[in-house]
């Protein structure tokens, strides 16, 4: 049986979104409409916009692009 790795529902479950996006780069995905990887990558950028977001609101120096 061949193994799959993470998917996208354990990912989250896991707070591992990049590595779900790196393993599925490695892998030769592309950006299918709708699919597991484009929205793990949109959930990713997400989180890491927030997360920078927050950063600045509390006084934080910008941490780069």
């Amino acid at each position: 049986m061949e193994d799959l790795g993470l998917s996208m529902r354990a990912a989250l479950a896991q707070d591992r979104l990049e590595e779900f996006v790196q393993q599925a780069q490695a892998r030769g995905v592309t950006l299918d409409r709708g699919s597991d990887f484009e929205r793990g990558l949109a959930l990713l950028v997400l989180r890491r916009h927030r997360d920078r977001e927050a950063h600045l609101e509390a006084g934080g120096r910008p941490k780069g692009p």
